[in-house]
């Protein structure tokens, strides 16, 4: 049974997460849906349970396993560094990196969340041979069904670049002295450990190579900018703890809507 394409007006917001390449397999919906190219065409076409009852699901289910916990990894550490340098000494606007991390975090959750209703692009797993569609379209589908057609873009590799990328550089916003070599060894090991989740959650048929790529971006960038934009929105009124708290959230509310 068929999925429906995206909705025209993801058409633009999607153009750019589709690699260009030749078609390698037909996919199971009508002709307006873009085939998956390019380093999507082999995006593996099983999801756990199907691989379970395939009795294959050792692999898959391990790889899903490995990106559920990594990304629950990364939430711990993002939050850790928050908190490490909310409360060190010295630190002015002792509130700042808790609430850099928190209103950078739900921007990055809410632009997952609304791409990805917005997108409805159905997962890798939907085009398997043996995958029964529950509805003949994706607008047709509701609650866990609704998951289905949630691949763009890949909140799990967006949460982890968005936490590790967030640790890193708060490292460089924070830190009351100069540590280079501590952020190099911070940015390379955000870099390393997105790319991990990433690979698993293609590996495991949850998402195509441009989901996790584009979650990649996004998460990486927010990450980036949560400290910066904060510790500079802080500094305009030096002293100031409520403002700091105040115009912190009134910014990153902003950037949330505007997603």
């Amino acid at each position: 049974m068929s999925l429906s394409p995206w909705p025209g007006t993801a058409r633009t917001l999607a153009a750019f997460a589709v690699l260009v390449g030749p078609p390698a397999f037909a996919a199971p919906q009508d002709s307006r849906w873009p085939e998956p190219t390019g380093l999507d065409s082999v995006s593996p076409l099983m999801s756990c349970r199907q691989a379970r009852a395939a009795g294959r699901g050792g692999a898959v289910c391990g790889w899903k396993l490995a990106s559920d916990g990594a990304t629950g990894g990364s939430m711990a550490l993002g939050l850790g560094a928050a908190l490490a340098y909310t409360v060190e000494p010295g630190q002015g606007g002792r509130a700042e990196p808790g609430i850099a991390w928190a209103s950078g975090f739900a921007a990055t959750l809410g632009a997952a969340q609304l791409t990805k209703s917005l997108a409805l692009r159905p997962r890798p797993y939907t085009y398997s041979t043996d995958y029964e569609a529950p509805a003949a379209s994706c607008t047709a589908l509701s609650g866990n069904e609704r998951d289905d057609c949630s691949s763009f873009f890949s909140g799990h590799t967006a949460s982890t670049a968005y936490n590790l990328f967030y640790a890193a550089s708060a490292i460089d916003t924070y830190s009351t002295t100069q540590r280079p070599l501590r952020a190099a060894l911070g940015y390379t090991a955000a870099t390393l450990g997105t790319a991990f989740v990433g690979a698993a959650r293609v590996q495991a048929g949850q998402h195509f190579w441009s989901d996790v790529a584009v979650g990649a971006v996004v998460g990486a960038g927010l990450g980036l900018a949560a400290p910066r934009v904060t510790h500079a929105v802080s500094g305009m009124a030096p002293g100031d703890r409520n403002g700091v708290a105040g115009h912190v959230s009134t910014t990153w509310i902003g950037v949330s809507g505007s997603w």
